[in-house]
């Protein structure tokens, strides 16, 4: 999930900085500049949240897993 979000920020970031660089009046080259620069920092932040999204979204998978199919192995537990 990190490249996705890494890609929707980015193209956000991208979006929203040239819109309002334009709604200013700037120059387009400090448009560019700081579209860039928004772009790669909004990248990177929707990288480490995508990558800590699918790791819990994981651990919930495994958790639950693991929790029925213990329950599953208790109640097909022959008697001694």
């Amino acid at each position: 999930m990190g490249r996705p979000f890494a890609g929707c920020f980015g193209c956000i970031a991208l979006a929203t900085s040239i819109v309002l660089g334009l709604l200013k009046g700037d120059f387009p080259d400090s448009i560019l500049t700081q579209a860039v620069t928004y772009t790669v920092v909004y990248s990177a932040i929707g990288w480490v949240l995508g990558n800590v999204g699918d790791q819990l979204v994981r651990q919930s998978v495994e958790m639950n897993y693991r929790d029925r199919f213990e329950k599953l192995r208790q109640a097909n537990k022959k008697p001694e």
